[in-house]
């Protein structure tokens, strides 16, 4: 509970707001070194971040207290390294660094590897989605112009445009009814993936 509380009190600062390499010479002094590793450790980033912290403070002559920056991270990293929140990190689309020691690194990744599971899904199903919604501005471009030639042929006005304006809408014709294709091949594609995405939530009752 402390942890906890510490650290939504760091939350709140320009440290995890601006990023360490912001901090000027005041933060450095005050800095409280645990609380910023228990930050970044429940962040999921390396003991190694500490780093950054140093090249920071380094310009005003400040050293990071590094026996309290790692106490704190090896606290944050047990916040970091749940089942719950390997679930949260893989489903984000955020990759892991392996800061999660042996005793906890399992059960973290069981979480993520069924993350990423569903943020797989859904990528696809976005993806998918997107390439509807251009295929459907296609069509509805083509439709127009196929629409504005007719128009011109009706008109009277360029009779000498006519054989042209007629192989046009032809290849135009043909345009249509392969992106008419498409989209229904993708709309089956769209089923089966929001189908599996269904499986992956019955399954994991998420």
């Amino acid at each position: 509970m402390k942890s906890i509380v510490r650290l939504c009190a760091f939350v709140g600062t320009t440290l995890l707001l601006g990023g360490c390499a912001t901090m000027n010479e005041s933060e450095c002094l005050n800095a409280d070194w645990q609380v910023i590793g228990l930050a970044d450790g429940a962040a999921g980033r390396l003991p190694s971040y500490i780093q950054k912290h140093q090249s920071a403070c380094a310009k005003h002559n400040i050293t990071p207290d590094l026996v309290a920056y790692r106490q704190g991270h090896a606290e944050g990293v047990h916040e970091y390294c749940t089942n719950e929140n390997g679930f949260r990190v893989g489903r984000s689309g955020a990759g892991y660094n392996g800061v999660c020691p042996e005793d906890l690194a399992q059960p973290f990744l069981d979480g993520y590897d069924v993350g990423r599971e569903f943020y797989v899904a859904v990528s696809a199903i976005n993806e998918t989605e997107a390439t509807i919604r251009s295929h459907k501005k296609q069509l509805e471009r083509v439709n127009h112009e196929i629409q504005e030639k007719e128009d011109q042929i009706k008109s009277g006005e360029r009779p000498e445009e006519v054989g042209r304006l007629l192989a046009e809408i032809k290849d135009d014709s043909k345009m249509v009814s392969e992106y008419e294709q498409e989209l229904k091949d993708l709309y089956q594609v769209l089923g089966a993936q929001k189908y599996q995405y269904e499986q992956l939530q019955a399954q994991y009752g998420y």
